[in-house]
């Protein structure tokens, strides 16, 4: 799952309006911009397949246990919330959590069985994968619905703007992956495109946030 977890991060965004966009959005992809990182440096593998039935099932996911697994998105979602406690906003440290968490639970949904539940055993998942065209579909609906969710709760003009500007880019830019050409990325342009993308997500959600001195809604 990729936009779907974005979508979840619109809806925490809208019950817990206190807590920022920029970190929220941060926390539902934590797990896959740690897994980007641990591609770089070798620590977990990946491969890659083109001539899998299911543009999804294209990365195969060899070998993820710090990163994705159940036990370690607990340990991973505890810490996260930890540190938010104790550098940031005692009131944001549970949504952090939260949101971290979320992950693993979202890609439970998508994912054949390849998610493990303790390190590198136990793997499970339901396997929408298998169906692109419903894959596409409903992580596309879920994302709108978490923006318009957003939107209703969010009274500054400019964060609602900054947050249909994120929503388009993130649906072209699924979109284009959909119909993308079946090129292997090599374990280095993983890691950067992660860090560019993750990273890049939760900025424009700094960015949206960045003065709400804009206009309200009448």
């Amino acid at each position: 799952m990729f936009v779907g977890h974005y979508a979840l991060g619109y809806y925490l965004k809208a019950k817990n309006n206190y807590v920022p966009l920029w970190l929220i959005f941060l926390g539902v992809q934590f797990v896959d911009l740690l897994w980007a990182v641990s591609i770089f440096f070798g620590i977990e593998r990946a491969s890659f397949d083109p001539e899998a039935s299911s543009v999804f099932l294209r990365a195969i996911y060899e070998y993820y246990p710090y990163t994705h697994s159940l036990f370690t998105s607990i340990s991973i979602a505890f810490l996260s919330a930890f540190v938010v406690y104790k550098l940031f906003n005692k009131k944001w440290a549970m949504v952090t959590g939260i949101a971290v968490l979320s992950h693993w639970f979202l890609d439970l949904i998508v994912h054949v069985p390849d998610v493990p539940l303790f390190f590198n055993s136990y793997k499970v998942g339901f396997g929408i994968w298998n169906y692109p065209v419903t894959t596409l579909f409903l992580e596309v609906i879920f994302l709108t619905v978490g923006l318009w969710y957003f939107i209703k709760s969010e009274e500054n003009i400019r964060t609602r703007k900054w947050a249909i500007g994120i929503y388009f880019f993130l649906t072209i830019f699924y979109i284009g992956s959909f119909f993308a050409p079946a090129v292997p990325p090599t374990p280095i342009q993983i890691g950067i495109f992660g860090v560019l993308i993750y990273g890049g997500v939760a900025v424009a959600a700094y960015l949206a946030e960045k003065s709400k001195r804009g206009t309200t809604k009448e």
